[in-house]
């Protein structure tokens, strides 16, 4: 499922653990993530902002990540008004996937300050901003301006507003029968009698997969009808109120939330670092083996292509004994050969019983010149054929390396198995004999080996 408001609202539940823990470290491990370091009730944690586009979250991490050798300056920013802070309270603006993290501390002039740190996890208008206790923006991840076509600004300076919504809160429903007869009026709006179409598009913070997920368990169908209606509406209700006894599980190849025992408070956040951190890993290999195999064919399509010339060389070397014959015939038979220039000659080849061979000629030279040429290019074919046979060899056994090569990555299974792959190829004569342009190791970036930082 996707990562909806109402996930997100169990997930900020969950960070209350954190109220009251000192930031004394922040890293953003790429253009996209940021990673704050927590001190709380003598507990260290790591929590993580996503604001990928489709790997957007929110949640607690005990994965290691990359630590840049150079902090971004969205990252100094924050480093500069939030470490050494303390947090003092996490919200949700009820369903809205947005988490607002206060934390307050002294600034280097000593004055006591408040700065909010606001997530804001929507697909590709996923953000990190920090605002001032003004509501007025420090920075953000990224920028926008009205001027260019956004709905907000939100650059350093501005007021931050929230994003405009024309959908329902779920929290201000009543009872079950207002959810109902709410639902009724949409589906005839929708003109749809999906139940999970209509509570998707009429709530705030709730996806389809969510509503698909609990009718799976309540054993009901994906029709409105009031039954289904009131059970959706207790089941969600539950959820929402009780956050002690609800959990995160799989639900085929995905996940989703659900009413039941826990074994720890972190349940929904570890679950879903998981679960995600899996995806992404799986998601980087794919990239990364699609692009090295990218790589390995493109340079067997250039050796093969190589050896397709070197084999119309060889074919035309096959010729190199004709012309040396030519010159020979011509050669021997000079005294009785018309000193002029002509197109052609007729000889009789004593090397097949005086049969007659009929050679062409250059007509701009004499025929001496002309059996002087035939000379020079049968020398010329008979050097070349040696030299192409042995780069024949060579090429052979580099195709036949990268072909291995291929039928390697094809059964790699992780990662490390491409790194080890990538450095093999970085190393071999076939990728040091190259005299394409850059080198796999420009064209490729398989491991980082950046600094690993665990909290």
């Amino acid at each position: 499922m996707a990562y909806d408001g109402l996930t997100n609202y169990l997930v900020s539940q969950e960070l209350n653990v954190l109220i009251d823990g000192k930031i004394d470290k922040i890293y953003e491990p790429n253009f996209e993530e940021i990673v704050l370091g927590i001190y709380s009730n003598g507990v260290k944690y790591a929590l993580q902002f996503v604001i990928n586009s489709k790997y957007y979250r929110a949640n607690l991490t005990t994965h290691s990540k990359p630590n840049p050798n150079f902090a971004p300056n969205f990252c100094m920013t924050l480093r500069k008004h939030l470490i050494g802070t303390h947090i003092t309270k996490i919200y949700t603006n009820n369903l809205e996937r947005i988490i607002f993290i206060d934390c307050e501390g002294y600034n280097k002039s000593k004055d006591f300050e408040k700065k909010t740190i606001i997530v804001e996890l929507m697909g590709k208008h996923s953000n990190l901003i920090l605002v001032n206790k003004d509501n007025i923006i420090i920075d953000a991840m990224k920028h926008f301006s009205i001027n260019s076509g956004s709905l907000r600004n939100i650059y350093a300076g501005s007021k931050y507003e929230l994003p405009k919504s024309d959908k329902l809160d779920i929290m201000d429903i009543t009872d079950k029968e207002e959810f109902s007869r709410v639902l009724d009026n949409n589906a005839i709006r929708l003109n749809s009698d999906s139940l999970s179409k209509i509570i998707s598009n009429t709530f705030t913070g709730i996806s389809k997969n969510s509503i698909l997920s609990f009718e799976n368990d309540l054993n009901i169908s994906d029709s409105l009808s009031h039954e289904n209606a009131y059970k959706i509406y207790e089941y969600l209700i539950e959820i929402i109120g009780n956050v002690s006894n609800t959990v995160c599980t799989d639900y085929y190849k995905d996940y989703s939330l659900e009413v039941g025992s826990r074994e720890n408070n972190l349940q929904i956040n570890f679950f879903l670092d998981d679960y995600y951190f899996s995806k992404e890993t799986n998601a980087q290999f794919i990239t990364y083996r699609d692009n090295l195999l990218k790589l390995i064919l493109n340079r067997l399509s250039k050796l093969n292509n190589k050896l397709d010339t070197i084999n119309k060389k060889i074919s035309e070397c096959k010729d190199a004994d004709k012309y040396k014959l030519y010159g020979e015939l011509i050669t021997s038979n000079l005294y009785q050969i018309p000193n002029h220039n002509a197109d052609n000659i007729t000889l009789g080849n004593y090397y097949d019983n005086n049969n007659l061979i009929t050679i062409l000629l250059d007509k701009s030279i004499s025929p001496a010149l002309n059996a002087k040429n035939f000379f020079k290019k049968y020398k010329k074919l008979k050097n070349a054929k040696n030299y192409v046979d042995v780069q024949k060899q060579s090429l052979l056994k580099d195709i036949e390396y990268l072909e291995s090569i291929v039928y390697e990555i094809g059964t790699a299974k992780s990662i490390i198995d491409i790194d080890d792959i990538y450095t093999e190829i970085s190393e071999s004569n076939v990728q040091n004999n190259s005299n394409s342009k850059g080198t796999l190791k420009s064209k490729i970036s398989i491991n980082s080996r950046k600094k690993q930082v665990s909290f």
